[in-house]
């Protein structure tokens, strides 16, 4: 393990150095100064002239690079900021005392790659022109540690730079000076070296990540079998708890009898089976072996084991409970066995107390007192030995000695109930008859005698003071709650029949009333079904006028049965239960009867709305009919035979819609079925002939167009192609165009004039081939006609040159001869031109370089060049 954890540690390390190495900062606006190289007071207005110009400039200064390559961390910088063409990464580095510029711009690259050689003048050649472009703008300033105007120097040249005028194309020498092979490049070097050590870097981070990988998974392992060996204790633990509840049950082993033993026993056996469980489980636990690796197999019997310990653990937790019931019970039912005695010992008390104020025996209240004394004399005896069966006991006996101090508690009560019960009576006889006083129900209430009630619960009042006397709590609250239900019961039932006798007078108030207004009702519909009759066939009346007898037979019906009603309902009968199923019978027929009404007058308008909307779409119809043989004729179309077995189809129907239209009685079903084949025949008709007019314009626009288009394409070819070849073919199609557009087949003639295009395409291919042909002949007369200029242009620049010659030796000669003095003949002398300069910083170095070509940027990459100060 320490191994293990060295090897974590080392990981951990590696991977925090990469992290750090890696880290990217969050972008803070255009400056983001972590490294406090910038004066607060002057931040802003280097913000301002960073974004007012061509360019937009973000700065970062950070402590350190961290060992980091500054123009990959730049990149990675300018990346992740997601910065865009027109924007500037400036990374200036404190500790490192770097400057790097960082951008994705082909344009300015271009402009960076037009300066001047040796553009910072420091007499070395081998920096990019980027290089050389930061080391001249920025550094100066940066020495003298005013990194805010070097930065603003650095802005304002970038911003000065023009464009590079573009190399033509053409011209092969030029293309032959600029081309520079790129392994000439000391940065090439560079960019072999980087993909280098990106490939070190790769294969080192895919060892890590694999050794990473391991590492976690002999962690996860690890933990999965430390969290399997936590079980242990709780197998332990289970033994030694499932031991003291032995211990705790073996006093009661063998000195208890009856339930108390038999509970004991039983959990006694079961204890010991679940010590053997344990036990079995301990050692198959110990026996258990499994690789580190196999985590599967760890979940597995980690769950299994779990679960049989989580079982076990219950079934103990039940047992515990039992026993301490056992414990707790022993303890504690000596002390209620106390309780009860003191209980009953009030009990009795009371019971002579309320003996002595009612007077009365009260016998069952001390029959009930005599049982709990006995039961409570049995708990005492067996609450040595037997405390479970003790306390059933008890519990029994104080149940009993609750509910007779309660039953005691009533007897005052029920006594005054009993007393009051003359003034309650006669309270609810007085309510009873001023109802039948003032609703004049003498005639029912002798029939249903409400009153009859009332002596019934006097009786039962007696019945119950009887048993109130002996202490019967039972059934003296029986007997009361019967005493109170004969006596609401005969006030409801007066009241009842008081509520009828007033609601079937209203009923038969509103029955007559809807009878006089239904006569008048079944006049207008028996009329109207007469004219439904006369006019329509059989099928569109029948079962109206079936509604309308049973509609009749209601209205007859109420009025037959309503006298009989009304003689129920009278005060000299008052049979009000009788009249009202009656009137509720008629009054759902009443109902039925005006829902009939509401359904033949509907019934009625619809018939004569769907007649008059037949006629108006039967008229529509044959508008659009007329207006489609209107368009046929305008436009001079075809007419094919389908449209002739269309146009006769058409006027056979409206025929046949006419005659049925204008019968005396009309079957509306089969004129609208008809209606609907009509409109379906004729709509299919009309866009038909619609979509022949747009086929017979488009072709006619077509033809048009071809004629012209040919025409055009014949006269601007002219003799330079063979027309006649084409016009046989041109004519062969037009005229076989225009057969089919005078049979009607427009879509077929429109392809067929499609023809025309492709041969007018082949005829602009030949004329372009003729034109091609034209062109290279000029070219070729052209080029003869340079190549004989250049050919007098040599001879004469030939001639001068050679002159020039013999212009310079005559001058020599007549030199030589004038001259007088010590020069020896043939000597010759020369003076060396030295170059040389310093570098700003702690180095200065001359040289003669030969120039060298700037680094190439790579396809998509940023480009990128610093100096340090």
């Amino acid at each position: 393990m320490k191994k293990l954890a060295g090897l974590f540690i080392l990981l951990s390390l590696l991977f925090g150095q990469i992290a750090y190495a890696a880290e990217i900062p969050n972008k803070k606006g255009i400056v983001t100064d972590l490294a406090g190289m910038f004066p607060k007071d002057q931040i802003q207005s280097l913000e301002k002239a960073s974004v007012d110009k061509t360019y937009k400039f973000y700065i970062l200064t950070v402590e350190s690079l961290g060992g980091e390559n500054s123009a990959d961390y730049a990149s990675s910088v300018y990346n992740s900021w997601k910065l865009q063409a027109n924007d500037i990464l400036l990374l200036i580095s404190k500790n490192e005392r770097r400057i790097e510029m960082n951008f994705k711009n082909s344009e300015l690259q271009a402009q960076m790659d037009a300066l001047g050689p040796d553009y910072d003048q420091d007499g070395s050649l081998d920096q990019s022109k980027l290089e050389e472009f930061v080391t001249k703008h920025f550094i100066p300033w940066a020495k003298k540690g005013d990194f805010v105007q070097a930065s603003l120097t650095l802005v304002n040249e970038t911003n000065r730079l023009i464009a590079p005028v573009p190399v033509p194309t053409g011209s092969k020498e030029v293309a032959t000076a600029t081309a520079l092979p790129a392994s000439s490049s000391p940065t090439a070097a560079i960019q072999q070296k980087s993909t280098v050590d990106i490939e070190q870097i790769g294969t080192y981070v895919t060892f890590v990540v694999l050794a990473a990988a391991a590492l976690v998974l002999i962690m996860i392992g690890w933990s999965k079998k430390r969290r399997l060996a936590s079980l242990r204790p709780s197998i332990s633990s289970l033994l030694v708890e499932t031991h003291r509840a032995n211990e705790e049950l073996r006093p009661f082993m063998g000195m208890t009898q009856g339930t108390t033993a038999r509970m004991v026993q039983a959990i006694d056996e079961q204890l010991a089976s679940l010590m053997v469980q344990v036990g079995a489980l301990e050692k198959e636990f110990e026996e258990t072996k499994v690789f580190l690796l196999h985590i599967g197999k760890l979940n597995q019997l980690y769950g299994k084991y779990k679960k049989h310990i989580d079982m076990l653990a219950a079934s103990l937790a039940e047992r515990r409970k039992d026993i301490e019931h056992i414990v707790e019970t022993d303890k504690t039912v000596k002390r209620s066995i106390h309780e009860l005695a003191d209980n009953l010992q009030t009990l009795k008390a009371e019971l002579n107390k309320a003996v002595t104020e009612t007077s009365f025996p009260l016998t069952r209240i001390f029959e009930e007192c005599a049982v709990i004394e006995t039961e409570l004399k049995e708990s005492d005896d067996l609450d040595v030995f037997d405390p479970i069966e003790a306390e059933k006991l008890i519990h029994s006996a104080a149940e009993k000695c609750k509910q007779t101090s309660h039953a005691l508690k009533l007897v005052p009560g029920y006594k005054n109930k009993y007393h009051t019960f003359p003034a309650t009576a006669a309270d609810f006889r007085e309510q009873i008859a001023d109802i039948i006083r003032l609703n004049h129900l003498t005639n029912v209430m002798e029939r249903l005698n409400p009153f009859a009630r009332i002596d019934k619960s006097r009786e039962i009042a007696e019945t119950m003071y009887v048993e109130l006397q002996q202490g019967n709590l039972n059934l003296v609250i029986k007997w009361a709650e019967e005493i109170d239900r004969l006596l609401a019961k005969a006030l409801a039932m007066t009241n009842r029949q008081a509520s009828l006798r007033q609601q079937n007078q209203k009923d038969i108030q509103f029955i007559e009333n809807e009878l006089k207004s239904c006569e008048a009702e079944v006049r207008y519909l028996s009329e109207e079904l007469m004219r439904m009759r006369s006019a329509y066939t059989e099928n569109h009346w029948k079962l109206l006028e079936e509604r309308l007898v049973l509609m009749k037979s209601h209205l007859r019906g109420a009025e037959e049965q309503l006298p009989q009603i009304k003689l129920l309902s009278h005060d000299d009968r008052q049979e009000f239960d009788l009249a009202r199923a009656g009137l509720d019978d008629w009054l759902t027929k009443l109902n039925e009867a005006d829902t009939i009404s509401r359904q033949c007058r509907d019934a009625f308008r619809s018939l004569d709305e769907r007649l008059a909307r037949a006629r108006q779409q039967n008229d529509d119809l044959w508008q659009l009919f007329e207006q489609t043989r209107s368009l046929i004729h305008s436009e001079s179309l075809p007419i094919s035979t389908l449209w002739e077995q269309i146009i006769e189809a058409a006027y056979n129907s409206h025929q046949r819609l006419s005659g049925w239209l204008n019968a005396i009685r009309f079957n509306l079903d089969d004129i609208e079925n008809e209606l609907n084949r009509q409109r379906d025949s004729l709509t299919d008709f009309n866009q038909a002939v619609k979509q022949m007019i747009e086929e017979k314009r488009d072709a006619e626009r077509q033809f048009q167009y071809a004629a012209q288009q040919y025409q055009a394409m014949h006269l601007r070819a002219g003799s330079r192609i063979n027309g006649r070849r084409y016009s046989s073919s041109y004519s062969s199609l037009m005229d076989d165009a225009k057969s089919l557009m005078a049979k009607g087949l427009f879509a077929e003639a429109a392809s067929r004039i499609g023809g025309v295009g492709t041969l007018i395409n082949q005829m602009n291919h030949e004329y372009n081939q003729a034109i091609e042909a034209e062109r290279a002949e000029e070219r070729r007369k052209q080029a003869e006609h340079q190549r004989k200029l250049s050919r007098q242009r040599q001879e004469s620049l030939q001639n001068q040159a050679k002159q020039e010659r013999q212009e310079r030796q005559k001058k020599q000669e007549r030199k030589e001869r004038q001259s007088s003095g010590g020069a020896s003949w043939g000597g010759s002398s020369s003076s060396k031109n030295s170059s040389g300069g310093a570098s700003w910083g702690s180095s200065s170095s001359s040289s003669s370089k030969s120039n060298k070509p700037n680094k190439p940027k790579p396809p998509g990459g940023n480009s990128s060049g610093g100096a340090n100060w």
